[in-house]
């Protein structure tokens, strides 16, 4: 029983390695863009704080995530992909400036 490089990467010593994971920061983005809409139209006071503070930790433990696969991939990722981190971190610093005050919706 052979087994086929190409079906089963390993690395030099001959050990099967699992594929890259490559960045895809869609589902960050998503998360980094509800907390903006929630803070920017909805407030941060009153109930809205039961929408934007969870929102706030997902985008941020997903952007966190993305991050440590961006490094693990030697930041080659997609032409598409780096347009969606820029709108993620955009999106997460103007919702954390509208909760502290600096900007104004």
């Amino acid at each position: 029983m052979s087994t086929d490089s190409a079906h089963s990467p390993t690395d030099t010593s001959g050990r099967a390695t699992a594929p890259e994971e490559k960045p895809a920061w869609a589902a960050a983005g998503l998360f980094a863009a509800g907390f903006f809409s929630a803070v920017n139209w909805g407030g941060t006071s009153g109930w809205w704080y039961a929408l934007w503070i969870p929102l706030l930790v997902i985008a941020l433990l997903g952007a966190g995530h993305e991050w440590t696969v961006l490094v693990k991939a030697r930041f080659r990722m997609g032409v598409s992909e780096w347009p969606a981190m820029i709108g993620t971190h955009t999106a997460l610093i103007a919702g954390v400036f509208i909760v502290l005050g600096v900007l104004r919706p």
